[in-house]
């Protein structure tokens, strides 16, 4: 499995307990990412759409599904007419999950809660979870195919976007993988 490589900023040499814990650590990065179905290996940086407001865009990015090493392009995906639509005053979260292919994308929505109660939907069978997105509305709530994602106050009163987080290793200062 391809995994990033973040670059040390400290330098350690081979026998030194920094070294071994590094070695350590990717190893457990290395068993950790095998028993999950699947993993974001780079990160996907959600926001409002640039092309569509109304949209939630990803950059391209990559992931593993199931061993199989896959790149996203970029995209703007729609939320569906009354579906993802939410009531005046209330919190909602999405998920927005991809499959193997990298192409096709699933938008899905936990119920309305009231505002400060925190529910996340499920990830439908065979996606991995992309990245997380927050509502809370105001007054006149929010008409997700008609509304953009922008807090004016009466329709979103804030709105967030969490990426999942992506498996990475420690390298070296040359990002390369520190091994034994």
């Amino acid at each position: 499995m391809q995994t990033n490589i973040e670059p040390a900023t400290g330098t350690s040499f081979p026998g030194s307990d920094l070294h071994d814990l590094k070695i350590q650590f990717n190893r457990m990065v290395d068993l950790v990412s095998h028993l999950m179905p699947g993993v974001m290996l780079t990160d996907a940086e959600s926001k409002p759409g640039t092309t569509d407001p109304e949209k939630w865009r990803t950059e391209a990015f990559t992931f593993t599904f199931r061993g199989k090493t896959t790149s996203a392009a970029a995209q703007e995906k729609a939320f569906t007419n009354s579906t993802h639509d939410v009531a005046a005053e209330k919190e909602a979260w999405f998920v927005l999950s991809v499959q193997t292919d990298g192409t096709t994308f699933t938008i899905t929505k936990a119920t309305d809660q009231t505002i400060g109660t925190k529910v996340l939907p499920t990830t439908p069978d065979n996606e991995i979870p992309v990245a997380y997105f927050q509502v809370i509305t105001g007054a006149t709530g929010w008409a997700a195919t008609d509304d953009e994602i922008t807090a004016d106050g009466a329709k979103i009163a804030s709105y967030e976007f969490w990426d999942v987080p992506s498996v990475k290793k420690i390298g070296n200062e040359s990002s390369e993988e520190v091994v034994a």
